[in-house]
């Protein structure tokens, strides 16, 4: 049989992965569809709802929204909250552009794409909440290097120096993939056309590290205000969202370079 790389695409955005769903409204909708096109709608309605829990999130972080009607979300958050969403956006329209020729149909793509990082985002600023637990583990890949560091490290400036040697090894990856990105004629189209960093993929990446690193403050000041260790914490982050992102962009580059093609020949 053929082996098509139709399993790439569950590989960034699993449609199996409803950790804040409502039983009774997305997976009802879900299982009703008989379509894409059906399944999308469903899914463009989950991501709505869970913005809104971001919203809340956000509420309950802010200083200033209990000493007014009208709570308002800190001028802090607000300049994670804007980063994030056009980075998410402009992510998912590369993701879209880059799997034409996985299943489903684009809208498909982009709103199962959207989900995935919505709910992500929800996950992560849930971690700043004082009855929820504070650790990020999206690095699950870490290299022997760093493993070997880790184990190693007899204090936390050690430790700080393992993470941070990683976290520059990872940045480069994410750059390189960016540039290879701008080199695919799959992804360069939809870069405006060009062969360089530049236009989409330069919005993407500036706004994804403007978000990890506002975000990644952000999140070291509140849990140093809770738990000891401020530095450690933002190194931490750092560490994970750039791996996080990483592997991100070598699904995206994998979807990209399938061309439509099958993948090996054929099986008994």
């Amino acid at each position: 049989m053929h082996k098509k790389l139709i399993v790439l695409l569950a590989v960034l955005m699993s449609l199996t992965k409803v950790l804040y769903a409502a039983p009774s409204a997305y997976e009802g909708c879900y299982n009703r569809a008989q379509n894409d096109g059906q399944v999308a709608l469903c899914m463009k309605a989950e991501t709505g709802r869970i913005l809104n829990q971001i919203q809340d999130v956000y509420l309950k972080l802010s200083q200033n929204h209990s000493n007014t009607e009208n709570p308002k979300i800190d001028e802090k958050l607000q300049e994670i909250y804007k980063p994030w969403l056009s980075y998410r956006n402009r992510f998912c329209s590369l993701y879209t552009k880059a799997s034409e020729f996985m299943f489903g149909g684009d809208v498909y793509k982009k709103e199962s794409c959207l989900l995935e990082l919505t709910s992500e985002h929800l996950d992560l600023m849930k971690h700043l909440l004082p009855d929820e637990k504070h650790n990020i583990n999206l690095n699950k890949d870490p290299s022997q290097s760093y493993e070997e560091c880790y184990k190693k490290a007899l204090n936390n400036q050690q430790l700080e120096t393992c993470m941070k040697t990683e976290t520059e090894l990872l940045f480069q990856k994410v750059r390189d993939n960016y540039f290879a990105l701008s080199q695919n004629p799959q992804t360069s189209i939809w870069n405006n056309g060009s062969g360089l960093m530049s236009g989409n993929l330069k919005d993407t990446y500036e706004y994804w590290l403007s978000y990890r690193n506002k975000f990644c403050t952000y999140y070291a000041d509140t849990l140093s205000k809770m738990l000891s260790n401020k530095a450690v914490w933002q190194e931490s982050c750092l560490l994970n969202l750039t791996a996080d992102q990483n592997k991100s962009l070598e699904t995206v580059l994998l979807n990209a370079n399938s061309g439509g093609e099958e993948s090996g020949e054929d099986e008994e």
